[in-house]
């Protein structure tokens, strides 16, 4: 009988976690990464999930045909960052230059002054 739940645990490393189904019995079931129906992405805590659940002869249960209820959304690759709220563009280039061509100024009127004056009121 196939059943809903939770993934309640998963760990990725090891490729298996657990399932709390909705209605409470059993209150653990374990899931391996071969019986989940992958489409593109790995099982994550919380998602909801339809799967048929057997008791192994050790007394455990196991759950099979574990899929998701939800289609999969795709989310943004951790190697292409998603692309957030766009910044302005930063000023501090712009009053770089403007600084520089305001000292160019004055140090070139400090050395127009330095020289000496002609006058020709003599």
């Amino acid at each position: 009988m196939e059943r809903l739940g939770k993934v309640s645990e998963w760990n990725d490393d090891r490729g298996f976690g657990f399932i709390a189904p909705l209605d409470g019995e059993p209150t653990r079931v374990f899931f391996h990464v071969r019986d989940y129906r992958l489409d593109g992405r790995r099982p994550e805590v919380g998602e909801l999930v339809k799967f048929r659940a057997q008791r192994q002869p050790d007394g455990k249960w196991r759950a099979q045909a574990v899929q998701r209820t939800v289609p999969a959304v795709r989310r943004a690759s951790p190697a292409t960052p998603a692309r957030g709220p766009s910044r302005p563009p930063s000023v501090v280039p712009g009053a770089v230059a403007v600084l520089a061509y305001a000292l160019l100024i004055a140090w070139g009127s400090a050395q127009a002054d330095c020289r000496p004056r002609r006058c020709s009121c003599r």
